[in-house]
């Protein structure tokens, strides 16, 4: 995995090993992402999202969980 690396959520899902619904989930939750415009999809940092993970409060047993 590329530092920085910029992935589109279906490629998040397997990196941090949860499903498509979850990561929507996330993101209600606060997940950082980026987009161009309102319309256009979702993005991520892939280390944004891990140490976003981490500080609020989810621990990874085998996939991501909160404690």
């Amino acid at each position: 995995m590329v530092k920085d690396e910029i992935v589109n959520l279906k490629t998040l899902a397997n990196i941090i090993g949860c499903s498509n619904g979850y990561i929507y989930t996330l993101i209600r939750l606060g997940m950082p992402y980026h987009q161009l415009d309102p319309k256009s999809r979702r993005y991520f940092v892939v280390d944004e999202v891990v140490n976003w993970l981490k500080t609020a409060g989810f621990q990874q047993v085998t996939t991501w969980r909160a404690r």
